[in-house]
């Protein structure tokens, strides 16, 4: 999963820049911080195969965990 996470990670810090991220730019966040916010949101997504969730229940359980990083995202865009 690291790996995954580093390629995400990089990917978004690049958008980030290319966007002109005031909360990159000034510090606010930093490589650190996207890397583990990355990490959280791909570990979420693992929860659904660990305690074996029916389709149905991960579906929604990804949607939401989707909208809540989207929207946490958008504070820094």
């Amino acid at each position: 999963m690291e790996g995954l996470v580093k390629i995400d990670a990089e990917a978004t810090r690049r958008f980030l820049v290319n966007l002109g991220s005031e909360s990159y730019r000034t510090g606010r966040i930093n490589g650190e911080f996207i890397h583990v916010v990355c990490s959280g949101f791909y570990a979420g997504l693992f929860e659904v195969v660990v305690h074996d969730m029916p389709r149905e229940a991960a579906e929604g359980y990804i949607r939401e965990l989707r909208s809540f990083y989207y929207n946490g995202w958008k504070e820094y865009f």
